[in-house]
């Protein structure tokens, strides 16, 4: 029973590297959503790989007629969790599409003048459209990172536009064509 336990938790802890190392990868080359099923198998790849690594073995511990009760009650409640995080760890609930990051960087281009340039920082949730922006330009910056909507995208996980510095750029495309 021991190493029936011990095997469980080594799957889970593989189940739930892969499924890190997947969503990783998604983010990285995300599907397209003009194949919706090809769209949902590879971005929720680590909740179908949970439940074939764990639901048939669910299936046997209970079914199972050389365990006792106790041992089927302690054996399969270790599998159903372990099916369960492995689960909830392996499902991606906001996919990326090869579209919406199409649309990402089209939105910045329009705003920057046709340039695919953006500014980051190591613990911040939003690329930026300029490098003095107030959300950036903080005591605690230590560092601001350039490069394009990809780039923010591959080396810190950032996917989302500062509103400041879209209302700044909308702003000033105004203003350049009221003066015009």
């Amino acid at each position: 029973m021991t190493w029936l336990i011990v095997l469980i938790v080594a799957d889970l802890i593989f189940a739930v590297v892969g499924s890190i190392l997947w969503k990783k990868s998604n983010r990285l080359e995300p599907a397209s959503e003009k194949d919706k099923f090809k769209f949902f198998v590879q971005n929720q790849l680590g909740l179908i790989i949970a439940i074939i690594a764990f639901l048939p073995l669910v299936i046997l511990i209970f079914t199972n007629k050389n365990m006792s009760g106790k041992q089927k009650g302690i054996l399969g409640s270790i599998a159903v969790a372990a099916l369960v995080i492995a689960g909830v760890t392996g499902t991606d609930f906001n996919p990326p599409s090869q579209e919406e990051y199409a649309e990402q960087t089209e939105e910045v281009k329009s705003l920057n003048n046709g340039n695919n340039h953006v500014y980051w920082t190591k613990s911040g949730k939003s690329y930026h459209l300029y490098q003095d922006c107030s959300y950036i330009n903080t005591s605690r910056t230590d560092e601001i990172f350039e490069g394009t909507v990809a780039d923010a995208r591959k080396l810190k996980n950032i996917t989302d536009l500062c509103d400041r510095c879209a209302n700044r750029a909308k702003k000033e495309k105004e203003a350049a064509a009221t003066t015009e």
